[in-house]
Parts: structure tokens; sequence; C-alpha cells
């Protein structure tokens, strides 16, 4: 994002490709020779990565590929560029994967590969100091480099090459170099031109390539709360300095994106909603297709609970809470609105009164704050309230009634009403009431006021809150933000879902990336 300016996925640096890390991308645009390893276990996004950044390279881009033949390479990242090979249009592709297994001396059996072209500037064999030592398809790739042109050359994975051409044994009956000295061969190799080299490793363990080249990325994935996380480690970049040396990433829709550190100052906020795919009797749309994909419609008599994190910025519950607050306005509902504690004075009002004309929108939109603000009406004083409470001609009601009966006057199944709280807020001008709220009373009071009423409730707070604990038994929906390391993710509780990260930018008021 320019994520929800707080938590954001990083803006693409090629416009349709996916975006690497910052620093890596600051890196290998930096004049070659240098090299990189990228290593971890299986499945973690090492291939994933190493496209990544070899699609946004601006020079020439090279695969050389023992994993998947180059068919399987193109379908399982359709992303990748089409066209004539060069800057901007396809990655040239060696394909290793159907090459008989050969010991690098062997020449004249090591199998075809692919010839790949290019002009200016060559060397020849003999000026390739170790280069008869490379398995031969890599030192026909290396012979039709252009060593005046910018170049990647990605080989994934290099185990799969050294273990099929000079394993251990052939080593040893071939009088070849072992692993660590072809290594050196091929870094080596870099200093006679503008050469950018990705190295990937089938694991995760550090070796004796970390001392060996300019950069080292490890990629990982864990199981946190029966949930995938993905992360990034980068062990060093000589040359840049590194802001986020661990960084979470998804693999959603089989690109590599990294997502970054919540900004402090929150987006501007939604002025619309997705459109709803039709009507649905009991139902209210959230107003956003990914919410709706991942945690269903709003169910009338019903609420729903989102849970925060206290280093968790509330500007995210606002993404979250508008747009169905936009639909509902813009279909004749009423909506009754608690802001939280922190909330600045009149931002409510803000983000809503585009929709509605003044008149209108004071009739059905109530403002419930502890925080009013002099020139806004509409707002509910604590004043006001503690008025309310003093008047005992009559005996107080409690702030649900309040609530319910501004929610229930024109309220229909066609038209239903909303509620957005803030159980804290609600905590204090309850208070104000006279009428305290516990753990113990507020499930019950909540369930009276929407028994069987065409309204849904979105109550929220910090996570671990009793009043919010209070609620999770029975709601229809129950979500949390949570803070991992900067970052922020959304996630179900009922219904069980994986981790979302929320963009927010565009025209769409935010949308949810899975973290897979």
């Amino acid at each position: 994002m320019s994520p929800p300016r707080g938590n954001r996925l990083s803006e693409d640096r090629t416009e349709g490709l996916p975006a690497g890390p910052s620093e890596l991308d600051t890196f290998l645009r930096r004049p070659g020779p240098c090299a990189l390893v990228i290593r971890g276990a299986p499945g973690t996004g090492k291939s994933t990565l190493a496209l990544t950044l070899l699609a946004s390279f601006p020079g020439r881009r090279i695969l050389v590929t023992s994993r998947v033949g180059e068919e399987e390479v193109r379908a399982q990242y359709p992303w990748l560029p089409r066209g004539a090979p060069g800057p901007g249009g396809a990655i040239e592709v060696v394909d290793l994967s159907r090459v008989p297994e050969r010991a690098a001396s062997e020449a004249s059996t090591a199998g075809p590969a692919r010839e790949i072209g290019g002009a200016g500037s060559r060397l020849s064999e003999e000026e390739l100091p170790g280069l008869r030592w490379l398995p031969l398809p890599l030192r026909r790739v290396w012979k039709a480099l252009s060593y005046d042109q910018p170049t990647m050359l990605a080989i994934d994975s290099w185990d799969s090459i050294v273990e099929q051409y000079v394993g251990p044994s052939v080593g040893r009956e071939r009088d070849l170099p072992d692993r660590e000295e072809l290594e050196r061969v091929l870094l080596r190799l870099l200093q006679v031109g503008s050469i950018h080299l990705v190295m990937v490793l089938e694991r995760e363990e550090p070796n004796h390539l970390d001392f060996m080249v300019d950069a080292v990325a490890v990629t990982s994935q864990d199981l946190v709360d029966e949930r995938l996380e993905r992360w990034l480690r980068l062990v060093k970049v000589r040359g840049t300095p590194l802001q986020s040396p661990v960084t979470p990433f998804t693999l959603h829709e089989a690109r590599f994106t990294p997502i970054e550190p919540v900004a402090a100052a929150a987006p501007p906020l939604p002025r619309e909603c997705d459109p709803s795919p039709g009507a649905r009797p009991g139902w209210i749309w959230p107003g956003n297709s990914d919410y709706a994909q991942a945690f269903g419609w709003l169910p009338l008599g019903r609420y729903s609970l989102v849970g925060l994190d206290p280093v968790a910025p509330e500007f995210m519950i606002r993404i979250l809470n508008l747009p169905v607050g936009i639909h509902a306005l813009s279909h004749g509902s009423r909506i009754l609105y608690v802001p939280s504690l922190s909330s600045l004075k009149g931002e409510v009002v803000a983000a809503f009164q585009h929709i509605l004309p003044a008149e209108e929108f004071e009739r059905r939109v109530l403002i419930l704050s502890p925080n009013p603000a002099p020139d806004r009406p509409w707002e509910v004083s604590p004043a006001y309230v503690s008025g309310m409470a003093r008047d005992r001609t009559s005996p107080v009601p409690p702030i649900t009634n309040l609530v319910g009966h501004f929610l229930e006057e024109g309220a229909t199944p066609d038209q239903p009403s909303l509620g957005v709280i803030n159980l804290a807020s609600f905590r204090v001008l309850s208070d104000l009431m006279g009428n305290r709220l516990t753990p113990d009373t507020l499930p019950g009071l909540i369930q009276a006021e929407l028994q069987g009423k065409p309204t849904h409730f979105v109550l929220y707070g910090q996570r671990g809150d009793p009043l919010l604990e209070s609620m999770s038994g029975l709601a229809s929906v129950h979500l949390e933000f949570r803070n991992r390391h900067g970052r922020v993710f959304l996630r179900g509780l009922l219904p069980h879902t994986p981790n979302y990260v929320m963009e927010a930018r565009g025209t769409r008021p935010y949308s949810l990336v899975p973290v897979v």
C-alpha cells in the first residue's frame, strides 16, 4: 500500500510486475559485478523472489533453471514479462531440467542446452579463467554474455546443478574441482563484466558462500496460531543500510510481495464502497467484496466483533467499517456511531457527510461521543447525557435503550440499521448516564436490543478488554488485527481464516491480500 498508509504492500517498481524488497532492489541496481545468495527450505518462496528480482532488473535478464522446464516456469508465473528478449521484454530461459547428468569435463556428451543470443563485446574461453570447469550449459551461457551490457543471471537452483555435474563422487573420479572451488571460479568470472548473479540454494543453513557473496537473503515460513507466516531475513547486503532486516511477505497470485511496516499517518478515508451484487434478505452488504468473500455478509439481529492490538493504529478499524456505513447510508438506513476515545472531533462526520445533505445527515446519523465538538450539534455532549441522568422524574434508561430507540425508528428488513460501537467509549457514556456496564451485563443488553430486529452491530475494542472478551461467545463474526514486527495482519477467529494484509489505495475502499 501506499498501503492503508498504514499497513500496506509496497508499490510496484515496474508497472504490472511484483515488487521486491527495497533493500535488494537498491542493491541490485548498483553497478555490477555483484552476487546474491537466496537460501531457504523448499517451498518458502526462493524461486518467486529470484524471478521477482530478475523481472524488475533494467538490463538483460537470464534464468538458468534446473528445477522445472521453461514451460512450467512461465505457467507458474504468468506475470513474467513477454515479448522479445531484452530490457523490458521476455526473460531468456536456459532449461537444464532435461539435460542428462554428466560431469563438467565431458563436453561432447553433456547434452543439449539452449543457446542464447546477445550482441556486444564478448570474451573467448581463454580470457575467462576457470570457465572450462563449469558445466557445459553454463559455459555456453557465459560465453554468450555481452560484457558491456548490464546483465542479471539467476541460477535456480545452484544445488541441483552442482549435484548433477560435479557431485563428490564425480569430482574424485574426474579430478574436477570440489564444490567450494567451483563456486570460487563462478564468482571470479563475475569480475569480467557488469554481471549480477543470483544463486538459489535449497537449504536454510549458512555455509561458506555467505562469506564470498555480496548479499544473503533467507526465506522461511512458520505456522503461528495455525496460520501461515512467511518471512524474509536479510543476513547481509553490502553497501546498503538495512531498514527492515526481517520482512514478512505473501506469495499471493504467485508473486513475491513484501509487507511494509505500518505508517504513522492515516491514508485518505474511503469515500465509496464496492457495489452490492444484489439484495439478500436478512443480511447487510459489508461494502467490500474481499470482506464478503473472506468473512461473509452481516446478519440482521446479530453483531460482529473486532479486536485491535494496542499498538495497531485505530484508523485501520475506520477503514474496515466505513464501506458498510457508506453502503447503509446510501440505501436509506440509519447509523449509530460511537467512535473511540482517541478519535478526533468530527472525523466521523467528515467520513459520511458527503453522502447526505446536512438536514438528512442529522436525522439519520447519531454520533455518541464523549469528546464532542462545539460546532457539531449532532454529537451528544457529556452535559446532555449527564442531564438525562439528572432527570429523576423517570427511571434513567440504560444507554442501550437510547441506542435501540434511534436504530429501531424507521428500520425495516429492506432498510436495516447499523451500529458501529467502540466498547471503551460505550462504557464511558454508560457511566455518565449512571448505568455501569460490566462483562456480566453487556452481552444480555446487546442481545435484547438486537433480537429479532433489522439491525446489525459492529462492536470493536482493544484485545484483552473484559467487555470485548465477554462478547466473543455470541458474535456472528469475530476478527482480530494483530501486530507482528511492526506489520498489522487481519485474521478471522470466526470464521477461521488465514492472515490478511489490508491494502488501501486507488479507488476501492480497501483490498484484503491473503498471506499464502
